[in-house]
């Protein structure tokens, strides 16, 4: 309300219709167009020759080559030149005027902060209605995962987090496991006699393996078979002492 009061003093006080923001932007482009040379081809047409390139600006149309003037509504330098070309050097801020967008002038901020916002009475002079009260739509509930956790007040406190101890299961203290428990007592000692049990039966199986007797769980191989089946048949082979002493006891007999 105060800022529209404020912004139509401020227009007021300009002594021309061209902004300030839009006459520095002028001068900028008018420093530029001091190097540039102009040909004029007839009927509000120029053709300004820069360093680089030439640039064709229409006057009546108000339109130049490099898209300047038709983007930000103020004349480039390349239009500048042909307007100076014009009118003349000694050319009135009139003539300068009519080649700016008429949205850009100060008869157009003017009118957009013209109108006011009025003042509004206090809320104890508002008269009192008797109507029916309004009330609240329906609740709706969406689709979704129910909450788990209620919303709290702005001034209530945050539910306290979860927090647990790790306790001992051999000596019941809370800090360590029963891995780290330094206490001696009954499952601590089987643990170990189990332990030593399972070394003692260790050694005996590798001693086993060692002296070549097989105590394995696991079915024979066909090597360790046939290896059986050679031993097996020689054994019942007769040696040839056994049979010098048999053929030598029947002699005996038969005579």
């Amino acid at each position: 309300m105060s800022r529209f009061q404020l912004r139509k003093d401020e227009y007021n006080k300009w002594k021309i219709d061209i902004p300030p923001s839009v006459n520095k932007k002028i001068l900028e482009n008018s420093e530029e167009s001091r190097i540039l040379k102009t040909l004029h081809s007839g009927e509000g047409k120029y053709e300004m020759l820069g360093v680089s390139r030439a640039f064709v600006a229409n006057l009546p149309e108000k339109t130049c080559e490099c898209g300047q003037w038709e983007a930000i509504g103020v004349p480039c330098s390349h239009a500048l030149t042909g307007i100076r070309y014009h009118f003349g050097v000694n050319g009135d801020e009139g003539n300068l005027a009519e080649f700016i967008d008429p949205m850009l002038s100060k008869s157009a901020d003017l009118r957009t902060y013209n109108s006011m916002i009025h003042l509004i009475l206090d809320l104890c002079v508002w008269a009192d209605l008797e109507t029916t009260p309004m009330e609240a739509p329906p609740l709706k509930m969406l689709p979704k995962r129910s909450r788990l956790v209620r919303k709290r007040e702005s001034g209530e406190k945050l539910k306290a987090a979860k927090t647990g101890t790790i306790m001992c299961g051999n000596c019941r203290p809370s800090g360590h496991n029963s891995r780290s428990c330094k206490s001696e007592n009954i499952s601590g000692v089987t643990k170990r006699k189990n332990v030593s049990n399972t070394t003692e039966t260790d050694v005996s199986v590798s001693s086993s393996q060692s002296q070549g007797v097989v105590t394995s769980s696991q079915p024979p191989t066909k090597r360790q078979m046939a290896q059986k089946g050679k031993t097996n048949v020689s054994s019942s082979q007769p040696t040839q002492v056994q049979t010098q002493a048999k053929s030598q006891l029947t002699q005996d007999l038969n005579c």
